[in-house]
């Protein structure tokens, strides 16, 4: 017995070393070149980068010297008191690596914060520094502080920052001759503070050559307008929160290419034409640029849709976000006195989210089968997981009459629902 024993236990150790040389073979990632296992290491959080160190004396150094730094402290810190330890610990953790990590090129630097602490904002300000210091092309800040953290005026003037994001309690205080971020392509502005209606402003001026804006408008308490005018912005979206129904959200971009309306509560004013809730009514200047639109409004605001393509003579593609099925529908869909252009030449593929069965609905889809000659494609959300009632409503879109003999329509029910909406959030970001 005892033979028997050690003699399985010699052919485990076999076993388990022949798994060991196995997996030992395989690891082909330590074999790499440093320069791109630091490129792999940049794609996680710098906690996780710092925590490979760990692997073998072959990977102790490499994460000094990763391009990327993702810092991320969001665990809610106890309101009653604000010198918290956990703050603390976050603190010296990212000094520390800061301290010890090579000077190598900085592509991205992101920093996601919720705190109550009192010096923070003397750290976030130095971490701001180290970043532009070594060439920063991305800087990421979402900050959730106890009050407004001011940006440091040098971030709009740094010479290397390619993409900027602002998000959450922090002032914007600048004027026109204080901003020149020569290499901007792609700016956020995502419920930022604005000390002014000028610090808006200055911040596109001195932006010459943005490409991508998107704007996230909260209620402010000293500016009342937020104006969007840029004469090299080719993909803008926007999300107006405010809930004052003086505020307005200006917009003068001729070289749009891709325009995302999210408008859950009150107007647009495009140019010099307002639009107020809940009577919507307006003209839009002409996009002859324009190809993507997508527009999220409120269960009975079809109309504005007629003015949009009026303004999108060349749109390819369109999305329609149904935001709520609430209340009454006395302002639903209108058939319009003539076709839009873009609906008859050029709208290949169009998306509806959230739509159900209702009366107006289907009258809206009816007159966009029957009026969109060249449509290739119709992806209609229900949203339902009720697979009888997705059935019923796709027996009812079609029976309808189309314009287009190429014209697909496809319905997609609550099993496709979320990475549908997932892919369009992606298109924002």
């Amino acid at each position: 017995m005892t033979n028997f024993v050690c003699r399985t236990n010699f052919v485990m150790v076999i076993e388990s070393n022949s798994i060991c040389e196995k997996y030992t073979e395989v690891d082909r990632i330590s074999n790499l070149p440093d320069h791109l296992i630091c490129h792999i290491l940049s794609f996680l959080p710098t906690k996780q980068s710092v925590a490979t160190s760990t692997l073998s004396t072959r990977w102790k150094p490499l994460w000094t010297m990763v391009p990327a730094l993702d810092f991320e402290d969001t665990d809610k810190p106890n309101p009653r008191y604000r010198g918290n330890n956990n703050r603390m610990t976050f603190i010296h953790f990212v000094c520390g690596v800061l301290a010890v990590r090579k000077p190598v090129p900085l592509k991205k630097f992101r920093l996601q914060l919720i705190s109550l602490n009192h010096s923070i904002h003397f750290h976030v300000r130095a971490w701001i520094y180290y970043a532009m210091g070594h060439g920063v092309e991305e800087l990421d800040l979402k900050l959730f502080l106890w009050r407004p953290f001011e940006l440091p005026l040098h971030v709009l003037r740094c010479k290397s920052i390619e993409i900027l994001t602002l998000y959450g309690t922090i002032l914007l205080k600048c004027r026109s001759e204080s901003v020149y971020l020569q290499k901007i392509k792609h700016l956020r502005l995502l419920k930022v503070k604005y000390a002014n209606e000028d610090s808006f402003h200055s911040l596109l001026t001195g932006s010459p050559h943005l490409q991508k804006l998107s704007v996230w408008s909260v209620q402010q308490d000293n500016s009342m307008t937020v104006h969007i005018c840029h004469p090299t912005v080719e993909w803008l979206s926007t999300i107006n929160e405010a809930k004052d129904r003086r505020f307005k959200l200006e917009i003068n971009v001729p070289n749009l290419k891709f325009l995302s309306l999210v408008d859950s509560l009150y107007q647009f004013d495009l140019r010099n034409n307002v639009v107020k809730s809940p009577c919507f009514d307006f003209s839009l200047p002409m996009l002859n640029n324009l190809r993507s639109l997508q527009l999220q409004v409120r269960c009975c605001q079809w109309h504005l849709l007629p003015n949009l393509l009026e303004s999108a003579p060349n749109l390819v593609n369109l999305i329609i976000n149904k935001e709520d099925t609430e209340g009454s529908h006395e302002l639903s869909w209108k058939e319009p006195l003539h076709v839009p252009k873009c609906l008859k030449l050029r709208i290949r593929r169009i998306s509806l989210l959230q739509f159900r069965s209702l009366e107006h609905e289907v009258e809206l889809i009816k007159y966009i089968l029957k009026n969109a000659k060249v449509l290739e494609r119709m992806d209609i959300l229900t949203g339902l997981s009720d697979l009888e009632e997705s059935h019923q409503i796709f027996k009812i879109i079609s029976e309808l009459p189309r314009g287009s003999s190429a014209c697909k329509p496809f319905l997609l029910n609550s099993i496709f629902s979320l990475s549908l909406r997932c892919y369009i959030v992606h298109s924002l970001s």
